[in-house]
């Protein structure tokens, strides 16, 4: 059974009370994450240990996990303790290690269950088994980031790299919240959008589920609900920037074409936003000029982006369109 549809008061104002933790990357370049997690700020693959002694042992593509060098399990720790974390520091460590290491320690399989699911998924493995693993934490698990391993043995810069849309990604903390988003997009991958979408929405209401739902709403052609959704969203940050993106494109759809003028205009109104969201924003706006007959403001902004990535895709073919 699905759940009800966010409303605005459920996402659109933990929005505004989150985004500011967006920002990591180089505005410069567009390469930005949004960290929705305690340890804000944090850009992928360069962690800190929030002022504990630590190692980093898991950077790879898509995930960091940074260890306490003081374990401080004790005496009387369960054995699946110790055997984690001595799999975890070696850092050779394979989704098969730790699936066989969940299984010799009854204990400790929820939260080895979800390391091993992000390492498959960091490694672009949405396989059966991935998607088994990700339903079990979703849909019939405790959150695997109430385990006390993590809170003990791993700082708050260990995260799971998410795609949430095409132009940003999310830095997550393990948890059932990473798990949501990451089924999510295995099932979107799959074009399964109506599960995607239930996914997600059993995540805890915030940017990093408001950003995603906008996207599946969009993908899904539920226009309605991209509107209720981005009802309260201003340009604060990134994160306002793209849902207001969103809101235009359903605008758009629906026949508002004023209204989805201005909230590609509201999108686009600051330029220190992250490169690929604004191109984002001038690609659906280009559409928007070029349906309406406003052929020049449509190259005005395709040759914007041209300006910025001469690499950018489809760009000059739509130019080419225009004349």
């Amino acid at each position: 059974m699905g759940v009800p549809a966010p409303t605005a008061d459920d996402d659109t104002s933990a929005v505004r009370s989150q985004v500011s933790m967006v920002g990591a990357g180089d505005a410069s370049t567009g390469d930005r994450t949004a960290d929705a997690g305690p340890h804000a700020g944090v850009p992928f693959g360069h962690a800190n240990g929030g002022g504990v002694p630590h190692t980093e042992v898991g950077a790879r593509h898509g995930i960091t996990i940074v260890l306490r060098d003081d374990p401080a399990s004790g005496p009387h720790a369960p054995p699946g303790e110790p055997a984690l974390y001595e799999l975890l520091r070696a850092g050779t460590y394979t989704p098969a290690d730790l699936d066989a290491l969940a299984g010799a320690h009854p204990g400790y399989h929820l939260p080895i269950t979800m390391l091993a699911t992000a390492l498959r998924y960091a490694d672009g493995d949405i396989g059966e088994t991935t998607m088994a693993q990700l339903h079990m934490i979703v849909y019939h698990s405790a959150d695997p980031a109430t385990h006390p391993f993590f809170s003990t043995h791993m700082t708050t810069a260990s995260h799971v790299l998410i795609p949430v849309t095409p132009c940003l990604s999310i830095a997550m903390p393990f948890g059932r919240d990473a798990a949501g988003l990451m089924l999510g997009d295995a099932h979107h991958a799959r074009e399964r959008i109506d599960a995607a979408i239930d996914a997600v929405a059993r995540t805890t209401p915030g940017a990093h589920r408001a950003m995603m739902l906008a996207r599946l709403y969009a993908d899904a052609g539920r226009n309605a609900e991209v509107l209720r959704l981005t009802g309260a969203v201003d340009n604060g940050d990134d994160v306002g920037a793209l849902l207001l993106t969103y809101r235009g494109i359903a605008l758009t759809r629906t026949g508002f074409v004023n209204a989805a003028r201005a909230a590609f205009n509201a999108a686009l109104a600051r330029r220190d936003r992250a490169q690929a969201i604004r191109h984002f924003a001038l690609r659906h706006r280009a559409e928007l000029h070029a349906a309406s007959a406003g052929h020049a403001r449509a190259r005005r902004d395709l040759e914007r982006i041209l300006a910025e990535d001469p690499t950018a895709a489809d760009v000059e073919e739509r130019l080419t369109r225009l004349h």
